[in-house]
């Protein structure tokens, strides 16, 4: 089977080598949850959904970004396979 069809049928998880960060994320996401926390018992009603406004939108910033990464990856693998498989 090849790489393609490995991926295709679930047998290879693009996630697996994010896990290793996996601890300092939680620990960063737990510092991140408290500091809001305590920012939004100062706000009024009006500043929490400003707030959560911001929120919302850097999380799709993110999001993009990471989808931008993801294709970048690919892109640059690809470029990479050309280069090596070039004869010279």
């Amino acid at each position: 089977m090849n790489i393609l069809e490995e991926f295709y049928l679930g047998n290879i998880d693009p996630q697996k080598g994010t896990r290793e960060y996996e601890k300092e994320y939680n620990i960063m996401l737990g510092y991140s949850d408290r500091h809001e926390s305590v920012l939004r018992a100062t706000l009024t009603e009006r500043q929490n959904e400003v707030l959560q406004k911001l929120i919302d939108c850097y999380d799709e910033m993110c999001s993009i970004g990471e989808v931008n990464a993801f294709a970048n990856g690919f892109r640059l693998a690809a470029q990479i396979m050309i280069e090596v498989t070039k004869k010279e």
